[in-house]
This record gives structure tokens, sequence and C-alpha cells, in this order.
């Protein structure tokens, strides 16, 4: 599993990028919502509990989303932390007039490696007749 060890270890990286340059630049998009902008209530507790059941998830898996459920929680935690300290995320790439940080890119990145592993374990297991 060294490849998960390397996405834990990208995804504290990026954590720590994403709070320096959300802090250190002068402009950026305030995110008061979750992704693209959307505005729910109580965006920190629902943050904090799915943050929660990806650490639990992590810690009862094998494999590559045991990994995986623990990279999304590091980086997750980083707009967690932005959005307790500041009341919101600072966005500080903007394209095509979509507003997102490096969190963001990763969580979609990671979500996306989730669900091809998930999908090659389930045909894995089909191919061998389990």
């Amino acid at each position: 599993m060294r490849k998960g060890k390397y996405l834990v270890l990208l995804s504290i990286i990026i954590f720590f990028l994403n709070l320096f340059f959300s802090s250190s630049l002068n402009s950026c998009v305030e995110n008061y919502g979750i992704a693209f902008g959307w505005e729910i209530p109580l965006v920190e507790i629902l943050s904090f509990v799915l943050i929660g059941i990806l650490l639990i998830l992590s810690f009862t898996l094998k494999g590559r989303l045991r990994y995986i459920f623990l990279s999304l929680c590091i980086a997750g935690s980083s707009n967690l932390i932005e959005r307790v300290l500041n009341g919101f995320v600072c966005d500080f790439i903007t394209i095509f007039n979509i507003s997102l940080n490096l969190v963001d890119i990763w969580i979609t990145v990671l979500v996306a490696y989730a669900v091809l592993s998930f999908l090659k374990i389930e045909n894995g297991s089909k191919n061998r007749g389990e």
C-alpha cells in the first residue's frame, strides 16, 4: 500500500499549502457555502460530522479505500479550519468563472480515484466468481 501512504502525504502537503495560500494571498472569493458556493445551514457542523465519518471508515476499512478516506479527512480539515477561523473558505483559483482552492481540486481527484478503485474492486470480485 505504498501508493496509499503517498496519498496521505500529499494530502498533508496540500492541507498546509491551502492554508498558507488562503491566508497570504490578497484576493480570494469568500465562499460561505459548500461545493460551487451552495449555501446550507450549519455547514461547519456538517463538515465536522462528515470528516468524523470518513475518519472512522478509514480505520475500519482495509486496502486502498482506507488511505483515500484518510486523505479526504486530512484535506477537508483544511477547509473546515479555514471556515471556523474566518467564517468562509478562501477560493483563490478561478477557472471558467468557477472559484476553488487546492483542497477542492484534491478532493475531486480523491473522490474520482475512490470511485475508480471501488469499480475495480467490484469488477475483480465478479471476475473471480466471488
